[in-house]
């Protein structure tokens, strides 16, 4: 789904165009909410919930206490999904951000399964586009068709309704989002929940990014635990969380979780995951101890939605033009600083890398932030080129 800055070309000039207006105009119908106080940021919880969440850059301690398995979970996972006796060796899949072409992964995740060969993944990472294919590809082939639809069937105006007007006068989008909040109570339903929490309880992990906007910090999501959880609210956080990671700054309005800090309740805001990374893995730390013992090797899958090589291309030498090129290529440098940043870190953990992009031969543009026919086109090749076994790069190029 088109749902992040990179190629929305059309958009850019709009959000420049509010941006100046508003230097100009100062006028404004903000945002409602009340934030966490810089000095309790680090102490504020969603209610109800333990463990469920962390920050990006935490330390090796925190992480685990919210990603790792416990032996009761470790027991249940070895014996899973027909694995042989003994330590199995582990599959893991990373998805990264890319708007609409985040149809390419959903195409290869399609493909593989009619390959024959797909495998159960252990852990699941996203990133904003990334993270609303997550738990369809964590719950594996038995949701194909909703990760078709999802990435073959809607169209900008599917989103939610423009708000241009409210934005020039200080709102918080130039959508609403409603179309994508609807296309989210749809699919991520009771029942999506319910599977999502009965892998979790087996061992696997399904891991989403946020971007906390005012700590300017990444925030990584347990949603196999909040699944999982008692809470009655965990269908709605489940969702808001999702929105949250694939919530295009300035394009679609950032969303509030609700927390509290000494018993007193605030609102954190949370935006686009692609706004501080790309792409990101993070092994549970028992799994990743007993690599070294697994009969075969672990393996790490990286699917980039996007191109990562440069492109040239000859560009207008306008103000819009020249600023929208520089942010593509921002993002696409981000994105590969990211993709090389997992390679050095499977390498050192003795990992397997596979990574797959869309091939630099892709032609044609989206014409707008959600075209069908361009994600059509990209799901359909990536369907076709992991058909009868995707040629994975073992390096960044």
């Amino acid at each position: 789904m088109r749902t992040e800055c990179i190629n929305c070309r059309r958009l850019v000039p709009q959000t420049l165009a509010i941006t100046a207006a508003l230097t100009l105009g100062g006028c404004a119908a903000t945002l409602a909410y009340t934030p966490v106080p810089e000095s309790a940021v680090g102490r504020a919880q969603v209610a109800g919930y333990s463990n469920i969440r962390m920050w990006g850059d935490a330390n090796a301690h925190k992480i685990d206490a919210v990603i790792n398995l416990t032996d009761t979970e470790q027991a249940v996972l070895s014996r899973a999904d027909g694995r042989k006796a003994g330590l199995p060796a582990r599959s893991y899949l990373a998805l990264s951000g890319g708007g609409g072409d985040g149809a390419y992964g959903a195409g290869v995740l399609v493909g593989w399964t009619a390959s024959g060969d797909r495998p159960v993944f252990d852990v699941v990472t996203g990133v904003s586009t990334g993270a609303l294919a997550a738990p369809f590809a964590f719950l594996g082939s038995a949701y194909d068709k909703e990760l078709e639809e999802i990435y073959t069937q809607f169209k900008t105006e599917d989103l939610g309704n423009p708000q241009i007007f409210s934005a020039v006068f200080g709102g918080p989008s130039l959508v609403d989002a409603s179309g994508l909040e609807e296309l989210l109570a749809y699919y991520v339903n009771s029942e999506l929940l319910a599977e999502v929490a009965r892998e979790h309880v087996r061992g696997r992990r399904l891991l989403v990014a946020t971007t906390n906007v005012e700590a300017e910090r990444q925030v990584i999501w347990n949603l196999g635990a909040i699944a999982a959880s008692k809470n009655a609210d965990r269908l709605n956080l489940f969702r808001r969380i999702l929105l949250a990671s694939a919530a295009i700054p300035g394009v679609l309005p950032p969303v509030l979780i609700e927390v509290t800090v000494d018993g007193r309740a605030y609102q954190e805001m949370h935006a686009d995951g692609g706004t501080v990374g790309q792409v990101f893995f993070i092994p549970p730390a028992k799994t990743a101890a007993l690599e070294k013992d697994a009969r075969a090797q672990a393996q790490l899958y990286v699917i980039r939605n996007g191109k990562i090589g440069p492109a040239w291309q000859s560009i207008e030498p306008t103000i819009f033009k020249i600023a929208n090129r520089s942010l593509e290529t921002l993002i696409k440098s981000q994105a590969r600083g990211d993709v090389e940043r997992l390679y050095a870190q499977a390498k050192s953990d003795g990992i397997a890398f596979h990574l797959a992009a869309v091939p630099a031969s892709f032609g044609g543009e989206s014409t707008e932030p959600f075209d069908k026919g361009y994600m059509r086109r990209l799901f359909d090749m990536g369907y076709a080129e992991a058909r009868h076994g995707y040629t994975w790069a073992r390096a960044p190029p």
